[in-house]
């Protein structure tokens, strides 16, 4: 997130360096496996699927994006790639937060626009429902652990 040219990066790291002091002196082993660029305003938000082969991101431009691991190298640590397989863009305003369901069957996503939208996940870009009962901007997002219910946390009342 931020200001200026690196507003819309989103950037995978290796936490190999991180937890090992030895790694994070060795050379051979990066520190950034990869980094996506398409978003055109500020990231707010990025989000793993539970399984782990998806990414979610949104940003101030008012788009999800979803991005897929294409491929790694055998070895840990490698640089990566990720695609941005889907857009996703029925949000008016910045979008804040979203999450997966437990179950990685849906996509929460919610923004300024006062409104949460529920993707269907196994068949993106499909909609399936808009919840607009919010009276100011919808901030966060969240799944309980079974994915019966959303809890939203909203400015003003």
């Amino acid at each position: 997130g931020g200001q200026g040219d690196d507003s819309g990066r989103i950037v995978v790291w290796n936490m190999a360096p991180v937890r090992s002091e030895t790694d994070e002196m060795n050379e051979k082993i990066p520190k950034i496996l990869c980094t996506m660029t398409n978003h055109l305003g500020c990231v707010n938000c990025v989000r793993w699927s539970q399984e782990g082969g998806m990414l979610a991101s949104g940003a101030d431009d008012g788009l999800v994006m979803i991005w897929e691991h294409r491929s790694a190298r055998a070895q840990f640590g490698s640089p990566e790639v990720w695609s941005c397989a889907y857009i996703l863009k029925r949000h008016d305003k910045d979008v804040l937060d979203l999450a997966w369901s437990p179950d990685d069957s849906k996509l929460a996503t919610c923004s300024i626009d006062n409104t949460i939208r529920i993707w269907n996940a196994h068949n993106l870009p499909d909609l399936l429902a808009t919840v607009s009962g919010h009276n100011g901007h919808v901030k966060g997002v969240t799944w309980d652990p079974v994915g019966k219910y959303l809890a939203s946390q909203v400015e003003g009342v």
